[in-house]
């Protein structure tokens, strides 16, 4: 877990968003998705916008190495999965 807060603190230097634009309040827990290791961010409530955090997400799938397909289930929008391809 140590390399995806690492990985995450890169995202927000190099893109330029920070996750305490969506929230302050970030809570992480691992979970296992499809047979897959995954992490499970949730922010209680959205301070910025849907697409804003999108970005934020895409630009985790697109330029990390670690992360290779996310869901953005934002407030009451349907639910985006984005994968690399």
């Amino acid at each position: 877990m140590k390399h995806m807060d690492y990985e995450l603190s890169r995202l927000q230097k190099y893109s330029g968003i920070s996750t305490n634009e969506f929230c302050p309040e970030i809570t992480k827990k691992p979970v296992q998705d499809r047979n897959h290791f995954a992490m499970l961010y949730t922010f209680p409530y959205i301070t910025s916008t849907c697409d804003r955090v999108r970005l934020f997400v895409r630009n985790a799938v697109s330029w990390s190495s670690e992360v290779n397909r996310a869901r953005v289930a934002c407030e009451c929008e349907k639910i985006v999965e984005m994968t690399r391809g």
